[in-house]
């Protein structure tokens, strides 16, 4: 039984013997070459192995046992020392405790536009750095002047050369970091 195809440039049917499957040949219509595949009843059907319970249980060890030694060594890392029950709603409420006291040192209401400036500067190199609780500490000084803010926010948008601590971050950065400071009023 001859093996039937259309081929794949002209479209035409295309008959080919029993013997040109797996084989390349050409179109009797455009003589473009056209692949014959071996029709599926002609395929001998692959042998798979069965699934290794063993291997796959073996797998989901060693995938606990990493997650569990790398929790490991970032709490070695932080000098915390082992987990004990309760720990974590310590450390949560030590972090609440440290916001409460950060918001209560706000800075003062400042005498000068200038600072602010400085206020806003140190703001964003805060925020580039990952000094969050700074950045939190002049943001609400900020907040409580932010006529004087934005003011200074388009003047440090508007330079060119920026102020020293702001020299390495990324403009694009620096753009997003005060957007989100506006934003969040």
């Amino acid at each position: 039984m001859p093996i039937e195809i259309h081929c794949n440039h002209c479209g035409k049917l295309v008959r080919a013997p029993d013997d040109a499957a797996g084989k390349h040949g050409k179109c009797p219509t455009c003589h473009q070459t056209v692949y014959v595949p071996t029709p599926s009843d002609q395929l001998d059907a692959l042998k798979l192995e069965p699934i290794d319970n063993d291997f796959v249980r073996k797998q989901k060890q060693q995938q606990h046992e990493t997650s569990q030694l790398a929790a490991k060594v970032l709490r070695d890392r932080e000098g915390l020392g082992p987990e004990k029950p309760g720990d974590r709603a310590e450390r949560l409420s030590a972090a609440e405790k440290a916001a409460a006291a950060a918001a209560q040192r706000a800075p003062a209401q400042p005498a000068s536009a200038s600072e602010v400036l400085n206020w806003v500067v140190r703001y964003a190199a805060a925020v580039a750095e990952g000094r969050l609780s700074e950045a939190e500490q002049l943001e609400s000084g900020i907040r409580g002047n932010m006529r004087l803010a934005e003011d200074a926010i388009q003047r440090l948008l508007v330079d060119e050369i920026p102020p020293a601590a702001l020299a390495k971050i990324p403009r694009p950065v620096l753009v997003g970091i005060y957007k989100k400071l506006r934003e969040t009023r």
